[in-house]
């Protein structure tokens, strides 16, 4: 019977039976087949105080709550349902996927500890470890979990070696990355992570309109929400000199990781570019705020306040970043254009054109020097 069909025939019988686990059961998992999310969880409530007696109806119960992301409804069944010895894989997956994106790693780790050969012996299981180590900053950790699973996987997974491809690129090891991002596109040419590892790999290498096309294949296909995929796409309209877009796309990303400092940075920038100083400054501060010991964010603060005419201010703020990194490239723009105001154009010259022949680096950094050298030209002419 065609699916709809079936559920306007047993939402009928639900009427004259509204008890019924089975009927409940198979109700909410035809409307969670069918994406129809809300009408799920309004079932799934129905048959809540039903669910202990019915181990069928729980798992769908638990189900339709982990598929509106009403994460806290299913952490506050699942601990009450579980025992403290051993329990069903799926109460475990869904308990601790349900911790992951609450936030709760901690408790996530202590569930994994109690429950480990269980967790190692379910791949999903197990990447939701990987996961909670991976947010943690335990990159290390999360790449062993996942490589032992890839060594011994007898099942290919997009999603094992899409995260394995994110994990190896923040290591560094960009040749692994690229081979698992490969293999994860061959199982899923959507597959997510492995879309993001292309196009951060392809923004170090300066290639935009790659990084644009998988940074935009991400955003398409999961949406805005994609903090990562937002940065990338930014990143790459910046060094196109697409300042109007690029800025759109920083202002999106920040909105999703507020405590990435490489993000306010991007934003300010843009704005700076845009013509639109008022913006910049609190974004610089805001960057300034999440790590005073990076030296392009002292950088960033000096050169609005250059713009701003506040010349304490901008000294003290680019002393500070060459004390932090004497390189910083920002701050020896900043210093070449104290140097013009103080009427030393000599000076000034010989620093800017220093500035315009550096060579570039590898990788993301050298995208800041691109935007100084953009400046830098733009003071020239």
């Amino acid at each position: 019977m065609f699916p709809q069909s079936r559920i306007a025939l047993l939402e009928t019988y639900l009427v004259s039976d509204p008890e019924n686990p089975r009927l409940l059961s198979e109700l909410i998992e035809l409307l969670l087949r069918g994406q129809q999310l809300e009408l799920a969880w309004e079932y799934a409530q129905r048959g809540l105080p039903l669910a202990d007696k019915s181990p069928q109806l729980a798992y769908w119960v638990n189900t339709a709550a982990l598929a509106n992301k009403y994460y806290e409804q299913v952490i506050t069944q699942l601990t009450a349902m579980m025992p403290s010895g051993e329990t069903e894989l799926w109460q475990l997956h869904n308990l601790m996927y349900a911790q992951l994106h609450a936030g709760q790693y901690q408790a996530l780790l202590a569930l994994a500890a109690n429950h480990y050969q269980q967790v190692l012996s379910h791949l999903p299981t197990r990447i939701v470890l990987a996961r909670a180590y991976y947010l943690m900053g335990e990159l290390q950790l999360a790449y062993n979990l996942l490589v032992q699973a890839a060594e011994m996987a007898t099942d290919n997974s997009a999603e094992l070696y899409g995260l394995l491809s994110l994990i190896t690129l923040d290591l560094g090891r960009n040749a692994d990355a690229e081979h698992y991002s490969g293999r994860a596109l061959k199982l899923d040419p959507l597959a997510c992570e492995a879309l993001i590892t292309k196009a951060a790999l392809a923004l170090a290498a300066f290639d935009a309109p790659s990084a644009y096309q998988h940074s935009s294949l991400v955003l398409d296909t999961y949406g805005p929400e994609i903090g990562r995929a937002q940065l990338i796409l930014a990143q790459a309209l910046l060094i196109q000199h697409q300042f109007a877009q690029a800025q759109l796309h920083f202002q999106r990303a920040a909105e999703q990781m507020a405590n990435h400092q490489g993000t306010w940075l991007g934003l300010a920038w843009t704005e700076l570019l845009n013509n639109q100083l008022a913006a910049a400054v609190p974004h610089f501060a805001k960057a300034l705020e999440l790590d005073p010991n990076f030296a392009e964010a002292q950088a960033g603060v000096a050169i609005a306040a250059l713009l701003n005419n506040e010349m304490e201010k901008c000294q003290y703020h680019n002393q500070r970043a060459l004390r932090l990194d004497p390189r910083c490239i920002t701050a020896r723009y900043v210093s070449a254009s104290l140097l013009a105001r103080a009427g030393q154009h000599q000076d000034s010259k010989r620093m800017m054109s220093e500035i315009l022949n550096s060579p570039l680096g590898e990788g993301v950094e050298t995208i800041q020097q691109r935007v100084i050298r953009h400046l830098a030209q733009a003071n020239e002419q």
